[in-house]
């Protein structure tokens, strides 16, 4: 006798499709083989992006995403106003010390309302943070400040209809008391995919600060002054994993539909050093 499906079933069967393009720019494997072989290829450029298939339960996502969409405790980017998240980002800090009093203050609630909406199940900020610790050959430990306060990490953000311009995320720019790593990456959880659209656009470059700033458009820079297309797009599954490097350029398109994530960075002070995780 065929199991009973309902509809939200059929619906995350529908989004969880193989997608996955044989391109020489990516690396596609269960999240269970990726190794620090891996990383190094991508912090190399010799690769874009890692995707990491089967990394968090789709069942569970569209259950959180349910409860996410319509959370009371969402917030909206200063800078970027169509994007809704659940925490605080570190960059969001830069305007003074009162800022970054708050963020390390509420780290360990953020921490909490992210996991609760996936409990009894760890939640993917936790296994982000465990696949980092397993996949590199020298772990991952939860980024510090200077006097020992942990940084929070897995902010959820909420794309509904909305993108996110070309842009970097690199730690030295927003911070300038933090020593800059030789590496940044950027890993993002899919916990809800749009019906159409919502793709990560990314390139193989890294600009230079007085470029980027030269041609900058609120937090990123209008893409019309690259005269050239994204090297490497991905429309990402429910579930998975995508890491890249945030020092080269990279957006999110428009979708329709509702986009969710759960991400972090993790940084690189020395090459036969730990990464450190923070959002």
């Amino acid at each position: 006798m065929a199991a009973n499906l309902d509809l939200s079933t059929v619906k995350l069967r529908r989004h969880y499709q193989d997608r996955f393009d044989n391109d020489p720019a990516l690396i596609t494997r269960h999240y269970s083989e990726v190794r620090g072989a891996d990383f190094e290829s991508l912090l190399s450029g010799r690769i874009l992006a890692i995707r990491a298939l089967d990394f968090f339960s789709p069942t569970i996502a569209y259950k959180a995403a349910e409860q996410i969409a319509v959370c009371s405790e969402l917030s909206y980017y200063s800078n970027a106003a169509m994007i809704a998240k659940v925490g605080l980002a570190y960059f969001e800090t830069i305007d003074g010390e009162l800022s970054k009093r708050e963020y390390f203050e509420r780290a360990a609630t953020f921490q909490k309302q992210v996991d609760a909406f996936f409990y009894p199940d760890s939640s993917p900020a936790e296994r982000m943070r465990a696949f980092l610790d397993r996949s590199w050959p020298f772990g991952c430990r939860v980024l510090r400040n200077n006097i020992g306060n942990e940084f929070f990490y897995g902010l959820l953000r909420i794309f509904k209809g909305s993108e996110a311009i070309t842009h970097v995320d690199r730690i030295e720019w927003d911070d300038h008391t933090i020593n800059q790593p030789l590496a940044q990456i950027a890993l993002n959880t899919y916990i809800g995919i749009p019906d159409d659209g919502g793709e990560l656009a990314l390139w193989n470059f890294s600009p230079s600060k007085e470029f980027y700033e030269s041609a900058g458009k609120a937090y990123g820079i209008d893409e019309s002054l690259l005269q050239r297309a994204p090297d490497l797009t991905i429309a990402p599954s429910i579930g998975e994993l995508i890491v890249f490097d945030s020092r080269r350029l990279h957006a999110v398109r428009k979708g329709v539909g509702t986009r969710i994530t759960c991400s972090c960075f993790a940084l690189l002070f020395d090459s036969k050093g730990p990464l450190y995780i923070y959002s």
